[in-house]
């Protein structure tokens, strides 16, 4: 019969044993820690560059430039920012061009992201740019305007429709941004 005997070691053997594992536990949490660290920092920058890349494309010989999740060009030395590209907008048959709004008041009927995406655009060629209302039923205290107003009527639907009526032009459609920009690049001629 074969006994399995334990090896005897001294308290200085087992002292050094403990302290070779406690250093070897050591060095294995500090290698973790800088590289967790170092690996956070590699791609927190990655994520920073790829933001702040600029994606430029050519459409017609304007160059739409890409920043922050809005395209920008420039007409005529004015910066034009808007969410879709031109081939990425819908297509309508509006007749009107930025001359119909520079210098005149212009209304809007919502206020909606839609509208802020207008005015961000041509806001500054209009007299003013400001809320009313085009039904005798008003519950603002708004002006009340109809059709021989520059007004703009923004509403969400079901069914795409951009069509203008005299002065009025009505963006009817899901997607009321790409509604916007629709309506921005046939004004300034672009689609």
């Amino acid at each position: 019969m074969a006994h399995n005997l334990k090896r005897l070691e001294n308290p200085g053997e087992t002292d050094r044993k403990r302290q070779k594992s406690k250093t070897i536990i050591s060095i294995v949490i500090a290698v973790m820690l800088i590289g967790s660290t170092l690996g956070y920092a590699l791609l927190s920058m990655e994520k920073t560059e790829s933001r702040t890349e600029t994606t430029s494309v050519n459409f017609r010989g304007l160059i739409f430039s890409k920043q922050s999740g809005t395209w920008e060009t420039q007409i005529s030395g004015h910066s034009f920012y808007f969410s879709y590209l031109p081939n990425e907008t819908l297509y309508t048959d509006l007749s009107r061009t930025l001359d119909d709004y520079t210098g005149k008041p212009l209304y809007f009927t919502e206020e909606n992201e839609a509208v802020h995406e207008i005015d961000r655009n041509i806001g500054s060629f209009a007299q003013r740019f400001q809320k009313a209302c085009i039904s005798g039923n008003c519950t603002e205290n708004i002006p009340i305007k109809n059709c021989t107003s520059n007004i703009i009527i923004i509403e969400k639907s079901n069914l795409t429709s951009i069509y203008q009526e005299d002065n009025c032009t009505y963006i009817m459609t899901n997607d009321i941004i790409r509604g916007a920009d629709t309506f921005l690049y046939r004004i300034l001629g672009i689609r």
